[in-house]
């Protein structure tokens, strides 16, 4: 079971946070490059 620190330190991705910094360093796809147009507005995702 993980302490109440623990839990933050991996549920925090805002920026200055261990996983911020860590998900900051890759690209983590969230959809196919086939749903958006080139040269087209970001797509917003949840």
């Amino acid at each position: 079971m993980l302490t109440a620190e623990e839990n933050a330190q991996l549920t925090r991705v805002g920026p200055g946070t261990l996983m911020g910094e860590l998900v900051r360093q890759y690209w983590i796809p969230v959809v196919q490059s086939s749903e958006l147009a080139a040269g087209g507005r970001p797509k917003r995702v949840r």
